[in-house]
């Protein structure tokens, strides 16, 4: 896995990057707004509201759309913005069940890191108690909540890359029957009897069981039609032997495809009796 992630790790925080400029896009103009309607505490309480109800629903919409985004550039070696096209792609159709299996996972992966950090939280709250607030009791404190936070992180980011890389094959399964090329990606291995390097190209989409293959490349071009046979002559005679010679009152000339010629001679080992020359006239 990380053969594959660390020639990536740039595209991946250049993917964050702009995946949070993108979510955080509309807050400069919503809060600008906000500003303007504020007149007093109720006002503000309702503008908090109206900014919640209209940037709640863009983020979980945009987050839910772009959750392929990362498999799509580790995988399939994208650049970051045809990862995220990607990622658009493959929710699309499916959307309420890609945002279903995304919330439940966010419920769990919550209930799991409370449950891990909260002796470390109980640890820090004793420590301040027992040492009323000072300084040194801080101190303890804040390492004791940082190392909840990281031993519930631990657990809990794997568990969260899993979902989303499952969720990232189970659609191109369904999209694009992914399943079929892992099938037969398994049999070749099990008759050749090792697992080649190449078989981390089959997450490129041009492996899909529904991509039309590769045109053929065209046929090599005929050869050109040979030329039509000259008209015989309306009378007298001609030489229908295939080494004619140049005899009184014979036409010379060739009856192959090839173009008219007056260069034909008997080869040195023909003699007149193995190549007669038939001069009569001509019943054309």
């Amino acid at each position: 896995a990380w053969r594959l992630t660390r020639p990536r790790v740039p595209a991946l925080l250049g993917l964050a990057l702009l995946t949070a400029l993108v979510l955080i896009a509309p807050l400069p103009p919503l809060i600008m707004l906000l500003g303007t309607m504020v007149t007093s505490l109720e006002s503000l309480v309702g503008g908090m509201v109206l900014l919640l109800v209209l940037y709640l629903p863009y983020v979980v919409f945009l987050h839910v759309k772009l959750a392929l985004a990362a498999p799509a550039l580790v995988l399939e070696r994208r650049g970051v913005v045809d990862a995220m096209r990607r990622s658009w792609r493959l929710v699309a159709g499916d959307f309420w069940r890609v945002f279903g299996i995304l919330f439940l996972a966010y419920l769990i992966t919550q209930l799991v890191g409370f449950v891990l950090s909260l002796p470390f939280t109980f640890a820090a709250v004793l420590i301040t108690i027992l040492g009323e607030a000072g300084t040194a009791a801080m101190l303890l404190a804040a390492i004791a909540i940082v190392a909840g936070t990281t031993v519930a992180s631990m657990i809990t980011y794997p568990f969260q890359a899993g979902v989303y890389g499952l969720l990232y094959t189970d659609r191109r399964m369904r999209a694009e029957a992914f399943d079929l090329v892992l099938q037969t990606a398994a049999v070749g291995n099990q008759n050749l009897g090792w697992v080649p390097a190449t078989v981390d190209d089959l997450w490129h989409p041009a492996h899909a069981a529904g991509t039309p293959p590769a045109a053929p490349p065209p046929p090599p071009s005929a050869p050109p039609a040979p030329p039509p046979a000259p008209p015989g002559p309306s009378s007298g005679t001609r030489c229908w032997s295939p080494w004619a010679t140049a005899g009184a009152g014979c036409w010379r000339w060739s009856r192959t495809w090839a173009a008219p010629t007056t260069t034909w001679r008997r080869p040195p080992s023909a003699s007149r009796s193995t190549w007669p020359t038939r001069c009569a006239a001509s019943p054309w």
